[in-house]
Order: structure tokens, then C-alpha cells, then sequence
């Protein structure tokens, strides 16, 4: 009787413990509202977070606690990939933990230009160029979905540039952008009534 005591109280001591488990902090709550009847479907969404996120250390969980992909972009907003049915409301929720990195887009660096693929398509993008007698165009590939690239190249602009700059401005998993930048001397404007030429200058 005394043993059948004892194993009760630790029982109630256990679940007691367990109905007192305090709940995730909330960093930041996102909600989507469809109020025109329209299906939106799966798509890259953003929303404005307020907390400095330590990325590795944040997690995003939907109505269910179940953990979803996101990225945070290089303007400190949130990325998320979703659809929104007719007349839904979805509500995700930033929480202390880790989230799976989903296999999204890819960056991967080649000697010679960028490979940015997912699973449907692929391209390539030069890296800086300092020899710009041939400048390299801003495409030096794409990839169809069965896996075959066209248009390799190597493909170059037909004016040359006086300077050309690459910066990788997002990195995915979710969104990939790139900026390519080239700085000419000066540029003919070109009219549609045959009119004169009038240069157009940029500073180097």
C-alpha cells in the first residue's frame, strides 16, 4: 500500500511538471489574410521583422508548431514560401530554435561565373571580370528542367566596359539575387526618328 503510494505521487509530481512547461518565447507573430475570395497559389512572401534574428538560432512554426522553412533577407525581412486558398488566414509564428534549411535554391561557386539552380531551372552568372576586352554578359548559361544547359557560352557583351562589378546580394535557401554592374565611358542614345546620337555619361 505504502509502494502503490509512492508511485502515485512521483505520477502526479510528473504531470505536474509536464502542465507547467512554459510555452516557446514569441519573437514576432506573421498572419496572411484572403478576403477576396481568390486563390494565391505556392509563392515567395515577406514580412517585416521587428527583432534583430540570429540566424541558427530562430525558428518559424505555423498554427501547429510545426517548423517552416523561411530566410532572413539582407534587409532584415522574412522570407516564406506558401499558398493562401479563398477566404484562408495562415499565422506563423518566430520562436528560439532551429529550423531544417530546405532544399531550395542552390549558389555554387565555379572558377569562372555562378551556378544558381533549384529544382526546375538553373543559371549561371559571371563573376567579376578585371581583363574586360571581352566582357562577360550577365548570362553564361541556362538550365532547362531535364537537366541540360544551353547557351554556355563563354558569351561576352559586344561593347566592352570600363568596369564591371558582381555582389551576390541574397543566398538563398529560399531567394537567390544577384547584382551585376557594368560602368561605360559613355552611351549613345539611340532615337526612333533617326535623330542624331546624343552620348549619355556616367561617372567611373
Amino acid at each position: 500500500m505504502i509502494q502503490h503510494r509512492i508511485l502515485f505521487l512521483i505520477g502526479a509530481l510528473l504531470i505536474g511538471c509536464q502542465s507547467i512547461t512554459p510555452s516557446p518565447k514569441i519573437l514576432a507573430t506573421f498572419t496572411l489574410h484572403e478576403d477576396f475570395g481568390v486563390s494565391h497559389p505556392e509563392q515567395i512572401v515577406y514580412f517585416d521583422a521587428t527583432p534583430k534574428l540570429e540566424v541558427g538560432k530562430t525558428a518559424l512554426v505555423d498554427e501547429a508548431g510545426n517548423p517552416v522553412p523561411f530566410q532572413v533577407m539582407s534587409d532584415h525581412r522574412i522570407a516564406v514560401r506558401t499558398d493562401l486558398p479563398a477566404g484562408a488566414v495562415k499565422t506563423w509564428r518566430l520562436v528560439p530554435g532551429q529550423t531544417p534549411a530546405p532544399s531550395g535554391v542552390q549558389t555554387v561557386e565555379k572558377p569562372d561565373y555562378y551556378e544558381i539552380t533549384n529544382d526546375r531551372v538553373g543559371i549561371r552568372v559571371p563573376k567579376t571580370a578585371t581583363n574586360l576586352t571581352n566582357t562577360p554578359a550577365p548570362i553564361q548559361g541556362l538550365r532547362f528542367q531535364d537537366g541540360t544547359w544551353t547557351a554556355t557560352g563563354p558569351n561576352y557583351i559586344s561593347r566592352a566596359a570600363k568596369a564591371m562589378s558582381v555582389e551576390i546580394i541574397e543566398r538563398g535557401p529560399l531567394v537567390t539575387r544577384v547584382k551585376i554592374a557594368y560602368t561605360y565611358d559613355k552611351a549613345p542614345l539611340h532615337s526612333a526618328l533617326n535623330s542624331p546620337n546624343f552620348p549619355m555619361y556616367r561617372p567611373a
